[in-house]
């Protein structure tokens, strides 16, 4: 594929991030970007900090004994929850865990100006990876800065579909989780590109959500589906932070997702029982229909209260830009990131 000068200068003056640890930092640097744009999120952020450095200290610095207790044993969760109260910023923390007693003493060794936000912690259960054989969400199309659409990214002539990490019935091409042995929490996502046949004739093109696009859903309680195995609508319930996953306190910006209900009689919500997703349904995407919008990639969830963990858009679209450099196609030479990505659903837009 013969390229033009133009060409050339645009991957030249293009800027690029270079990071010894690519899958570790990339991860990271996504994660600190998305906390800039919220005060709430940051200081979520300070809170989790706390109470991490502070299980690190209440064990002498072991960092596997402090990683277990906050993932395994507390199933520390950092939720971030929008009240919309008058002279406040909106928002305030709330802490999710097996020992809330334990955590609130953490928190009770620092001043609560440090804190900087209101915070509330109660007793809750972590969410688990939904089991099951897991989906291919959506599939990589297109890139960005080189001028064109180059059609579905192959890998040697299969397409290439996006899932969670802990799916395993794929063929994995990249995969996004790391872990560090010294480290009580990772910044990288439940994520993974892998290889599938083709990508279904029926598809419809979605864009990826901007930056904080999932506040504004929450505040106005927009309708979300599911994508591919449509079901029961949802809409986006709390900000997530900090949750377990796969062992380890898991801070990749992420979010909470419930079923819709709506108030029968004006007594009770309906559906009583309503989840938005369940088991198998690891790596689905979540998609805004009303604008065809990308929100985010199903991870995790709590069947039993009808809870859905998704990792944002985003973040995942940040560091798909940051790792894929370059794409191992040499027909494409990816030198930028994904600009389009596309869902498969048998009800098209519907």
């Amino acid at each position: 594929m013969e390229r033009s000068d133009s060409e050339d200068n645009r991957r030249t003056q293009r800027p690029t991030a270079e990071f010894e640890y690519p899958g570790w930092s990339a991860s990271e640097y996504v994660r600190r970007q998305s906390q800039i744009g919220s005060a709430s999120t940051l200081l979520a952020a300070r809170i989790t900090d706390t109470v991490l450095n502070g299980l690190e200290q209440e064990f002498g610095g072991d960092i596997e004994r402090a990683s277990q207790t906050a993932a395994v044993d507390l199933g520390y969760q950092c939720i971030v929850r929008h009240t919309g109260a008058a002279g406040t910023i909106g928002s305030l923390v709330e802490i999710e865990c097996r020992h809330p007693e334990f955590v609130a003493a953490l928190l009770s060794s620092v001043p609560s100006n440090w804190l900087g936000i209101e915070t509330v912690v109660v007793y809750g259960e972590p969410p688990e990876p939904f089991a099951g054989h897991g989906q291919i969400g959506g599939y990589l199309t297109g890139f960005t800065g080189l001028g064109q659409m180059h059609g579905p990214l192959t890998d040697n002539g299969r397409a290439v579909g996006m899932t969670c990490h802990h799916v395993d019935r794929f063929p994995p091409l990249v995969d996004f989780y790391r872990t560090s042995p010294d480290a009580l929490e990772t910044p990288s996502p439940d994520a993974q590109i892998v290889q599938v046949q083709d990508v279904p004739g029926k598809a419809a093109m979605v864009d990826v959500a901007f930056e904080d696009a999932a506040r504004l859903m929450m505040h106005h309680r927009s309708r979300l589906v599911r994508a591919p195995r449509a079901g029961r609508s949802g809409q986006v319930f709390d900000i997530v932070e900090a949750f377990p996953l796969l062992g380890k306190v898991n801070r990749f910006p992420s979010l909470r997702i419930r079923a819709r209900q709506s108030r029968l009689f004006g007594v009770v919500n309906w559906p009583l029982s309503a989840a938005f997703s369940k088991p198998g349904d690891s790596g689905s995407w979540v998609i805004d229909p009303a604008s065809m919008t990308w929100i985010g990639m199903v991870v995790a969830g709590r069947s039993d209260i009808g809870d859905t963990y998704a990792h944002r858009a985003e973040a995942l679209y940040g560091v798909i830009s940051r790792e894929l450099i370059p794409w191992r196609d040499p027909w494409c030479e990816l030198r930028s990131i994904v600009e389009r990505l596309e869902w498969s659903s048998s009800r098209g837009r519907a």
